[in-house]
């Protein structure tokens, strides 16, 4: 029987894995690529590399999972975390909450850092960075805080329901850890407010993003002074923020939907599919840092140089081990693995 525990598990272990190295290589890079027309953004590269990193760190402590039963949402914590006494335990999974809001929340500030620098030409301080940023942080706030009245405030008490998946999600020793939950939108209808609550601070997110991509997009156009080299980096981080911008959409805000879809329409029993939901979440982050080191050039040519001496090294290594065999061979002595 396929086991979905360990499945998420193991998930949020490799894109841990994946995003920490990632975001390394990548702040590596920032610090240490010498690219005029490039330095400008490193400000805004770091803060997204601050962001991933903890997401990474949340996800990888709380390995959360949001199941939808007949109406039923289900909070739970197969991490570090779920050794935690209540209300601690809930209050983790509420980090992370807060970490995905600002995963996309904070999205928009790198796009009006991008069109103050081309359109306007000016410089984005360190300060306007900050408040742009400090808004994302406030609204993510106003969410973590809805969420605990919305999924653990009233139906604290009755967190044994979730004993009911237990043949969905439960682990080696046969426990559902859940640490919050929401009942069905006829018993309680706070969870409305929720849903609200999230596509007001998407929508509101991507208005931002759609108008300063926009603006920026047309800019470019029409500038002829501007020297091959700095129009290339600008259109390369253009691309880059599209992605990072879809990066969230695809992998929360499109598998969300499912969910909200699920508390809808109590009827629905679909709990085995949207058991899979969160496990996109994990990703958010490496693939934010994937696409920032793959589409920026001087970032590409680095990681490739790099790739090309690991191969190199591997491969000399794996040709002096055999010659060393041979040599051996030859004289009669048996090979010692070096």
């Amino acid at each position: 029987m396929f086991n979905v525990y360990s499945f998420n598990t193991i998930n949020e272990d490799v894109a841990f894995v994946i995003g920490v190295i990632l975001n390394i290589t990548l702040i590596t890079f920032i610090f240490t690529t010498k690219a005029k027309e490039l330095n400008r953004y490193n400000r805004i590269l770091l803060q997204t590399c601050f962001v991933d990193f903890f997401f990474l760190l949340v996800t990888f402590l709380v390995k959360p999972v949001k199941i939808v039963d007949c109406g039923y949402e289900y909070l739970i914590a197969n991490g570090l975390a779920r050794h935690l006494p209540f209300p601690y335990r809930f209050y983790a999974f509420d980090v992370w909450m807060f970490a995905l809001s600002l995963s996309i929340s904070s999205v928009p500030t790198e796009f009006i850092y991008q069109y103050w620098i081309i359109v306007h030409n000016k410089d984005f301080s360190l300060k306007k960075q900050l408040f742009c940023f400090g808004i994302a942080v406030f609204a993510s706030i106003v969410f973590a805080i809805a969420c605990y009245y919305i999924y653990y405030e009233r139906t604290s008490h009755l967190l044994y329901l979730g004993n009911n998946i237990a043949n969905i999600m439960s682990d080696e020793d046969g426990v559902v850890w859940t640490v919050g939950m929401v009942l069905p939108i006829g018993q309680d209808n706070r969870i409305i407010y929720g849903i609200i609550l999230i596509i007001l601070i998407a929508i509101g997110s991507y208005v931002i993003i759609a108008f300063c991509n926009i603006r920026t997009y047309m800019h470019l156009q029409g500038q002829k002074s501007l020297s091959s080299k700095t129009l290339e980096v600008q259109k390369q981080m253009g691309k880059i923020l599209t992605l990072q911008a879809f990066v969230p959409l695809i992998s929360a805000a499109f598998p969300s939907s499912l969910l909200i879809m699920a508390l809808i329409f109590t009827n629905l029993s679909i709990a085995h599919i949207t058991v899979f939901v969160t496990t996109l979440f994990s990703w958010v982050a490496p693939g934010n840092a994937f696409f920032i080191l793959f589409v920026l050039k001087p970032y590409r040519r680095r990681m490739i140089l790099f790739v090309k001496r690991i191969l190199c090294c591997a491969r000399l290594q794996t040709v002096g081990f055999l010659n060393v065999s041979a040599r051996k061979s030859n004289s009669g002595t048996p090979a010692q693995p070096s």
